[in-house]
């Protein structure tokens, strides 16, 4: 017979959220469940995005509780039930529950990890509404009162929101070691699964809005397996799917990403919140670039529903659509302008609109502000959007010299970081300096390697942007991807040591693309730039030398 709490149980403690459900319920039709049970129950809504039903379970559980005489699990539940009314933007709600909960601890003797829950909801709060510096201050809070507690998954939570509100408030080296240790932390399975998701979901986010792109990478990595091994999972997997969009986009693989970004969409719609905005900008920013300009519009229109300016995108689809005093009235006056983490992208965009416009003061505040960001928080990541807007504004002020030594520079970032479009129109930008230098021989090569690149993106607008001068793709007729591999003797990048590492573990070109993000052609580049620098024939024989140099130990993955 259906409903068995034994059964409903273990489908719980095996992660298969919706035969919990069912059991659960028909159980609970029979006999109505004890309060544990019933927190089982509001999990496992909650894991599959079911959103009025989690609502109404975890309330259920926190009167329950309640009734039972155990406060402190009662202002438990409150605290989770505060947190997720956050997640679906009820905060009137949200802090309903949250004074409700804290309520019943003020009549406990403390401290206890529930009085360290008790103040992330409200930071959190503090945190979307741009008051960083509140929030830092309850996180910190929280963690004083948690650590010495021992409570990990109560740590990991305010550890996170902690590094959440300094990196947008510009402090991004404390922020960084806060999520190394909150990922440590859930990577020991040390907590449940509610906690994990936030903690991965959100330390994602921090590491995009810290342009530290090597750990989003490794960390949208680790939330991929998670979310593999937490069964029929809606919430935080949408979210998942679009970190894999904006990865895939960076990396040139834009089907993939459109395919991430239309699977995140099915998950916001089926129920995770979180999905929502990113994935509909990340599909218009593919657009966008693909030249389908009308399509991209609805799509950076979906995700302003969702209740974000979707900049600098937008503006810089204005911009391409002719109407550069539109794109620069929607940088001037957004909300963003405030926000350290999306300073630098609006800085890098607000360059380019500015000069299209014919602001070249305006452009150079920007690029200086750009500039001392760099020196302040110098990612790779950061360094190439300074480089470039450098390289503009050199180019614009006719110092092409120092223009090329810039595009140079960020060329060489980009190209390091595996950013394919970025690192075509640095080429791009080399190329105009060396014509203005009357300097034909690389400008006719830099343009044609350029071309290519576009053309395999399907980059229309940039390809159709090209100089006169641009030569013609390569004889064979084949694209490649960026940049040319460098002599053989040239050190191993960091992009191709992870690639090594994945050779040697025997994975294939597509399951290479599949974990770092990249499409097959970028890593087929990646392997023949491999073998060439080893001086091996054979994908084999990279791996023996491999293992004999120590570039790759024994075992590693």
């Amino acid at each position: 017979m259906a409903g068995s709490v034994d059964a409903a149980r273990e489908a719980f403690a095996g992660r298969r959220w919706d035969v919990a459900v069912q059991e659960l319920v028909a159980t609970d039709s029979r006999t109505p469940l004890d309060a544990p049970d019933v927190e089982r129950l509001a999990t496992s809504y909650w894991m599959l995005g079911r959103t009025a039903e989690t609502i109404a379970a975890l309330a259920r559980t926190h009167d329950e509780y309640e009734r039972a005489g155990d406060a402190r699990a009662a202002a438990r539940v409150g605290i989770w039930l505060a947190f997720y009314l956050l997640i679906r933007a009820q905060p009137a709600q949200c802090m309903g529950w949250a004074a409700r909960s804290q309520r019943l601890l003020d009549e406990l003797p403390g401290p206890t990890p529930e009085h360290a829950l008790a103040l992330t909801p409200g930071a959190f709060a503090l945190e979307f509404r741009g008051d960083q510096a509140q929030a830092e201050e309850l996180f910190r809070r929280a963690l004083k009162i948690a650590r010495p507690l021992g409570n990990p998954e109560v740590v990991s939570i305010a550890e996170v929101g902690l590094a959440f509100s300094l990196v947008r408030s510009g402090g991004f080296d404390e922020a960084l070691g806060l999520l190394d240790e909150a990922i440590a932390i859930i990577g020991s399975g040390a907590t449940g699964p509610v906690a994990a998701g936030i903690v991965y979901c959100h330390a994602i986010e921090c590491c995009h809005l810290a342009f530290d792109l090597p750990r989003a990478r490794e960390w949208t990595a680790a939330l991929d397996a998670w979310r593999m091994a937490e069964g029929p999972l809606v919430e935080f997997s949408g979210k998942c799917d679009a970190h894999r969009a904006e990865l895939f986009r960076l990396h040139g693989a834009w089907d993939d990403a459109v395919r991430a970004a239309h699977e995140a969409q099915e998950k916001f719609r089926a129920g995770d919140f979180s999905a929502g905005f990113s994935s509909f900008y990340e599909e218009a920013e593919v657009l966008r670039l693909r030249g389908r300009y009308a399509e991209a519009d609805r799509g950076y229109a979906e995700a302003l529903r969702c209740g974000w300016d979707p900049l600098p995108g937008l503006a810089l689809l204005r911009l391409d659509q002719g109407r550069p005093a539109e794109a620069q009235s929607l940088l001037r006056r957004s909300t963003l302008r405030d926000d350290g983490a999306y300073r630098r992208q609006l800085l890098a965009a607000t360059v380019e609109v500015e000069l299209a416009a014919g602001d070249e003061d305006a452009a150079a505040a920007a690029w200086e502000e750009l500039s001392r960001l760099a020196e302040q928080h110098g990612t790779p990541w950061t360094r190439a959007l300074e480089a470039a807007a450098a390289a503009r504004i050199r180019l614009a002020a006719g110092r092409f010299a120092e223009a090329l030594d810039a595009a140079d520079r960020a060329w060489s970032l980009w190209s390091e970081l595996g950013v394919p479009y970025e690192a075509a129109r640095c080429l791009v930008l080399k190329a105009r300096a060396c014509l203005a230098l009357s300097d034909s021989a690389p400008a006719r090569l830099g343009l044609a390697l350029a071309r290519d690149i576009l053309a395999e993106l399907g980059a229309r607008p940039a390809l159709d942007g090209l100089p006169a001068d641009g030569g013609a793709t390569r004889a064979s007729g084949g694209p490649t991807t960026p940049p040319a591999p460098p002599p053989s003797d040239a050190p191993l990048s960091a992009r191709e040591l992870d690639v090594l590492q994945l050779v040697c573990a025997g994975l294939s070109n597509q399951s290479i693309a599949s974990q770092l993000f990249l499409s097959e052609r970028t890593v087929a580049h990646h392997v023949g730039s491999i073998l060439a620098k080893l001086g091996v024939p054979s994908r084999t024989a990279a791996a023996a030398q491999a293992f004999r140099t120590g570039l790759v130990a024994p075992g590693q993955k």
